[in-house]
């Protein structure tokens, strides 16, 4: 695999939360209400819900059903 592509995957979902962020936070900026409320607590709230998803542990995760977590390994160059 090319660098190029493990730094993309290792980095999509940081930049794709971040981009939410920045999207929750103009949001409650600039709207004045109603929908953009609405927009604003979805996007903030969507990085606290990957964190508890990811905090949950793996024991847990089995018991109740849920998949487990691929974790990938980064292999050092």
């Amino acid at each position: 695999m090319r660098a190029p592509d493990k730094a993309v995957r290792q980095w999509r979902w940081p930049i794709v939360l971040a981009v939410s962020t920045l999207v929750g936070l103009l949001a409650a900026l600039i709207g004045g209400g109603g929908v953009w409320w609405a927009v604003s607590w979805a996007a903030l709230a969507s990085p606290l819900v990957v964190l508890v998803v990811c905090l949950i542990p793996h024991d847990r995760r089995a018991a109740s059903g849920l998949p487990p977590l691929r974790r990938t390994e980064l292999t050092p160059p």
